[in-house]
């Protein structure tokens, strides 16, 4: 009887040790349009879809404590029918890391879109001061634009192209001339066959990546290197100055490529698609500028590609359109009026260079919004969306226009 009655004293201590010292956390974000019209799912501006905020549906809960933590985190916006919402890469991420040491920790889980959503979520409730929209816009996935490239968001190391992919990271911390050096090995389940023979069709191999990141008092320098087959590489380098007025002021400079080695073994997109030797490249410029109650924040990539007609747009107005660049700009303003209104804008372009003949495309989105904060951690942001592409009419007779009233809620616990 001692013994048991001991047993569950022990229990019981070691249950509220356990439970003691955990920190939780829970991010919810719903966007719905009350109103829009057909051409809204036409037109959106492919990069970002920024302008549209009904795609960024997501639950979050965070569990930590000093030696692990675990994230689980909901995005129920799949339109693979086939899948139930638990399917692996049709809604649910999941994460857990353990701290095995002060310079080495584990991390594995599934993700269907890399490692965004969630600190995307967190990063809209984290500032009610400031609508999350310019957040988003310096924060969003940096990398090559069109989605037949390796390089696209190659900051994931998980491949964003394939949905619910496991992985598994190793992180190596270490103090380096006054800074911290950051070096992450990872392996990602792409479903692809990475060492090469018979094709990748139906393959289940682990593919590697490899980010080495540096921070001090003056610089943020992230080199990102990725393979989802050994037919295919990406690579890219993030670099932002630190305490540039005051951190008032944040600037991202980057360069990302990708190089397909063998066509027809190459793990992105079709056969068709891919051409030995073709190279992806992109160039990335952010700033963010907070000048009290006023904040202003710019996104801008050009991706271009080593053969022509390469450059895939993705969906818009007319058609899915292949041309030779991509040129995508995002300019968001935000003005805090007190505690509880805040004004908010946005603007985005986006440029098809010859993806009609000899003729460049362009798609236009105007969103001016508003956004009440009810409390910490709560706000509603609401807005006009306006679309129109093909604006010089270049691929159809006339610009498609699209008109929505987004509606989003944030709430932070």
């Amino acid at each position: 009887m001692k013994k048991i009655v001991s047993a569950v004293a022990l229990a019981a201590v070691a249950a509220g040790f356990a439970t003691a010292d955990v920190k939780t956390s829970i991010n919810f974000r719903r966007g719905t349009n009350v109103f829009n019209n057909p051409n809204v799912s036409k037109s959106t501006v492919q990069y970002g879809q920024l302008g549209d905020i009904t795609g960024t549906d997501a639950f979050t809960f965070k569990a930590s404590n000093e030696y692990a933590g675990i994230t689980l985190n909901v995005n129920p916006t799949s339109k693979d029918t086939g899948k139930t919402l638990w399917s692996a890469g049709n809604g649910v991420e999941y994460t857990g890391y353990m701290n095995l040491a002060d310079w080495l920790q584990l991390k594995g889980g599934v993700h269907k879109d890399g490692i965004f959503y969630a600190e995307q979520v967190k990063k809209d409730t984290d500032d009610t001061n400031w609508s999350a929209a310019g957040k988003y816009a310096f924060l969003y996935k940096y990398g090559v634009t069109t989605k037949n490239s390796t390089a696209y968001a190659v900051d994931d190391l998980t491949s964003y192209q394939i949905g619910g992919t496991p992985f598994a990271f190793a992180d190596f911390k270490f103090g380096v001339g006054g800074g911290n050096l950051l070096i992450r090995g990872a392996i990602a389940n792409t479903g692809k066959n990475w060492l090469l023979t018979g094709g990748y069709e139906n393959k289940t191999m682990a593919t590697p990546g490899l980010m080495v990141a540096f921070k001090n008092d003056v610089i943020n320098v992230n080199v990102d290197v990725q393979s989802i087959s050994n037919n295919d590489l990406a690579a890219g380098v993030f670099v932002s100055p630190l305490g540039l007025a005051d951190n008032a002021l944040q600037l991202t400079a980057g360069f990302s490529l990708s190089t397909v080695f063998d066509g027809e073994k190459s793990a992105v997109g079709s056969v068709k698609d891919n051409k030995d030797g073709v190279t992806f490249y992109a160039i990335d410029l952010g700033v963010r500028y907070v000048a009290g109650d006023f904040h202003i924040a710019n996104r801008f990539n050009f991706t271009g590609a080593t053969e022509e007609g390469y450059v895939k747009q993705g969906a818009s107005t007319a058609s899915a359109r292949t041309g030779d660049a991509n040129i995508w700009d995002s300019l968001f303003l935000t003005f805090k009026l007190n505690d509880n209104w805040t004004i908010t804008g946005n603007v985005q372009a986006q440029v098809a260079t010859k993806a009609a003949g000899d003729d460049a495309v362009i798609d236009l989105s105007v969103t001016p919004g508003v956004m009440y904060t009810v409390g910490k951690g709560a706000t509603i942001t609401a807005g006009l969306y306006t679309s129109i592409g093909d604006v010089t009419g270049k691929v159809a007779d006339d610009a498609v226009i699209g008109i929505a009233l987004p509606v989003i809620f944030r709430i932070k616990l």
